[in-house]
């Protein structure tokens, strides 16, 4: 799915910048990469993303169904935004 990708790649362009901006060097960005527990995205960080993928693309981001373990991953992230 186009949005999906154009999605994931938004995400991890903010992955990135964050990294640089910290000095923090990654090596692989996959869908289990923790956006909370990478160190990178507090939790302002990480209600300023959802703020920005909601806005950025006209979409919703629901977590009520899903486990915070779930929706803190690239992978589960992407798949909570409707």
């Amino acid at each position: 799915m186009v949005i999906n990708e154009e999605l994931k790649q938004f995400v991890i362009d903010k992955i990135v910048k964050k990294s640089t901006q910290q000095g923090v060097k990654i090596e692989k960005i996959e869908d289990n990469f923790s956006l909370t527990g990478s160190g990178l995205f507090d939790s302002m960080d990480f209600l300023n993303l959802i703020n920005e993928v909601e806005s950025s693309f006209k979409l919703v981001v629901d977590f009520s169904d899903a486990a915070p373990e779930e929706f803190t991953t690239l992978g589960g992230f992407i798949m909570n935004c409707k």
